[in-house]
Formats: structure tokens, sequence, C-alpha cells
């Protein structure tokens, strides 16, 4: 049998306690959405500004939950509390994927997170408008996570921003 050189880690420890080094992987495999520091470095001000200002309306939005006074709606049976449970989440992530790669510099990914922006702007209304004698501290912490929506989305079209998503400075060389 051949021994094989100290360089070639692929096989993994030879001898027992010997610890195997990192193995080197690039592209999709490690960053499947590519947000590394050096893209969040080369972000525009106002495209910072609006990530942290989504993440922090996010982060509010479920602090506020357990807080709101209006009646809890009464436990569903558990095929619909999983399948609600369910379509949660694939919503919930559709929008997460879409804001995350918006702030990787994807163009057509702001334009999908203005349309979600708008279309939600007549439900957050209707909300708050019938939620406001009930509990108006938490309808306005409701209205300020929106208009902090609106504004994170309003700073992804300032000049500097449409600047660095048509120089395509946040897109891969393999998408």
């Amino acid at each position: 049998m051949v021994p094989l050189p100290s360089n070639n880690r692929w096989m993994g420890p030879r001898v027992p306690g010997e610890s195997v080094g990192p193995r080197r992987l690039s592209g999709a495999v490690v960053r499947p959405l590519n947000f590394t520091v050096r893209r969040l470095a080369s972000m525009p001000r106002s495209v910072r500004v609006s990530l942290w200002l989504f993440l922090g309306s996010v982060a509010v939005s479920f602090a506020v939950i357990p807080f709101d006074p209006g009646p809890w709606p009464p436990r569903p049976e558990i095929p619909v509390l999983i399948a609600t449970i369910l379509v949660g989440a694939v919503v919930f992530g559709g929008i997460a994927s879409v804001a995350f790669r918006s702030y990787q510099g994807r163009n057509w990914a702001r334009w999908v997170q203005l349309a979600l922006t708008v279309a939600a702007f007549p439900a957050a209304i209707r909300d708050a408008l019938s939620h406001l004698g009930d509990s108006p501290v938490v309808t306005t912490i409701h209205a300020a996570i929106f208009c902090t929506t609106i504004a994170a989305v309003a700073l992804l079209f300032t000049p500097t921003s449409s600047v660095w998503y048509r120089r395509g400075s946040g897109s891969s060389p393999a998408s």
C-alpha cells in the first residue's frame, strides 16, 4: 500500500487523535445567500440603514405579539394547527428570502419587496383603525413598525441605492 502524502486530508484522520483541518468549500454550499461582511461593507449607507430598519421592525413585531390585548382565537384542532404553522413558515420564509435577496443587490427583489409593502398597506390601515379603541399603545407600535418598513423600502430606491443595484455590485458572477 502506498502511503498518502501528508497534505492529503480527504480521507480523514489516519491515526486516533489526529484531527482533520477544515475543508475549503466554495460557492453556494457554504454561503447560499452570499451575504458576507465584505458585501455589507460594500453597500451604500442607505441600503445598510434599510437592512437594520427591516431587521429591527421584524424583531419588534415579534416582541409585541404577546402584549396584544385582543382576544386569542380558540385553539384549533391539531391538523389545522400544523397546517397553519407550516403555511406561516413558508410565507415567512418567502418574505425573508426576498428581503435578503434585495440586500444582496438583486434588483428584482427590491421591486418585489416594494410590491409586498404596497399590498400590505390597506390591511395595515384597516387593522390600525379597527384596533385603535381597544389598545392605542399596541396600535401605535404596529403603525410605527409599518412606517419603519415603508422607510426601509424607500431607502432601497434612493439615488445611491439605485446606482448600486444597477451597477450589479450585489450580484455574484454565478447568478
